[in-house]
């Protein structure tokens, strides 16, 4: 799942679908950092604005917390180039978008030279944007559809990176190999799940004090959770 500032969302929306972009493909260099949960967030921003977007499911690798989309229709996924209804398991958002292709033959006819192209230019006939969950660059993680391929049919892309996981020469070999396929790489975008903020880490100290100091403790605490400043968002 994804974790950054209210405010760092909408800086990203604004230099992205905010700007004036119309296909937005979003990656990552490993499965799990958060490319489901910005393209989600990204749509439903448009949205907001009064504007009509499709969310395109062609990650291919969502497990767990980061398997966000699901047709509602036909009782599963279906391969189609079709909009439909999309949802999360716990029903907290529906928007209108593409379900992952399944099988073999469904992936091949994806595959085929310009058909990502096309769709994109005929789903923007329909969409003021799209925007494309798209596959991450690792070559142990099975995919739909290659990253390149994706990145390639788009206006531009955002690549996801997680704070205190993701390592310096893997963000190096993902924008190399969206440089490589062509695609223009609007920006990075920092998840925060599992870098605290400094409250946090400050509650976390304040935490281990020993019970001895039992009044302290909790006038400590109290305190830097009432602490403005350590609550604004940057």
């Amino acid at each position: 799942m994804l974790q950054i500032a209210n405010s760092e969302l909408e800086k990203i929306y604004l230099r992205s679908l905010g700007a004036g972009m119309r296909s937005l493909a979003i990656t990552s260099g490993h499965p799990g950092e958060g490319v489901s949960s910005l393209a989600v967030a990204l749509v439903q921003r448009h949205l907001l604005a009064g504007k009509s977007a499709l969310l395109v499911d062609l990650g291919g690798h969502q497990t767990g917390e980061d398997y966000l989309l699901a047709a509602t229709l036909g009782g599963g996924q279906v391969s189609s180039t079709e909009p439909r209804l999309l949802t999360n398991e716990g029903y907290s958002y529906a928007l209108l978008g593409i379900p992952a292709p399944i099988g073999n033959s469904a992936n091949l006819d994806w595959h085929n030279p310009g058909q990502l192209e096309a769709h994109v230019d005929a789903w923007l006939t329909q969409f003021d944007a799209v925007v494309i969950d798209g596959a991450c660059f690792s070559p142990n993680t099975p995919v739909a559809i290659s990253g390149e391929r994706i990145v390639a049919a788009c206006e531009a892309v955002l690549l996801v990176v997680m704070a205190g996981v993701t390592t310096e020469p893997d963000v190096r070999h993902s924008c190399q190999r969206i440089q490589v396929a062509g695609g223009r790489l609007a920006g990075c975008v920092l998840n925060q799940r599992y870098n605290p903020s400094l409250k946090q880490e400050m509650l976390r100290e304040s935490g281990r004090l020993p019970n001895v100091f039992g009044r302290l403790k909790t006038h400590l605490t109290r305190s830097i959770e009432r602490n403005r400043l350590l609550s604004l968002e940057i």
